[in-house]
């Protein structure tokens, strides 16, 4: 380990040995010095996130996945789910379109993918039960509008909310 951490693929590969031969330890530690020097790859974060579910420290796991994910998912993404959600809400594909930007917002978090679900459910399902759930959710998420866009939105949930009262 100590003569050079250059050249990452070795380490990676001893990783996955590590992994293979169930020297758990040894691989997480070995993915933990990568990561002090600055030189981790998501294939050590998986491997590291692998060892991690085989010794059922299922949370340690889930954060390197998540971290693999983003890694993996460049940020614009979020602008091709919300676009295959907006295509589907064209040919009326309602839960399908909600399934997409329901992806993005797990990914994302963005707050506007809420705002999106609850107004298929307000709009085309009339399902105000659901659409309420997830304006209020956007609302709490977001707190204040960081835009026009986003006030024209915070103005209709709160005509939304006092129609219904």
């Amino acid at each position: 380990w100590k003569d050079s951490v250059d050249a990452v693929i070795p380490y990676i590969n001893l990783a996955y040995s590590y992994l293979a031969a169930d020297s758990l330890d040894k691989c997480v530690a070995l993915a933990a010095w990568m990561e002090s020097k600055k030189r981790t790859t998501q294939s050590l974060m998986y491997c590291a996130a692998q060892a991690y579910a085989r010794k059922k420290d299922y949370g340690r796991s889930n954060e390197l996945l998540d971290q693999c994910l983003k890694q993996s998912l460049q940020d614009d993404a979020v602008e091709y789910f919300n676009a295959k959600s907006d295509n589907y809400e064209a040919m009326k594909l309602y839960r399908k379109s909600i399934s997409y930007y329901d992806t993005s917002y797990y990914i994302f978090k963005s707050p506007l993918d809420l705002y999106y679900i609850g107004r298929i459910y307000d709009k085309y399902l009339n399902n105000k039960e659901k659409a309420g759930y997830y304006y209020r959710k956007f609302v709490t998420e977001r707190k204040n509008p960081r835009n026009s866009g986003e006030r024209k939105v915070f103005d209709y949930i709160k005509e939304y909310f006092s129609r219904k009262e």
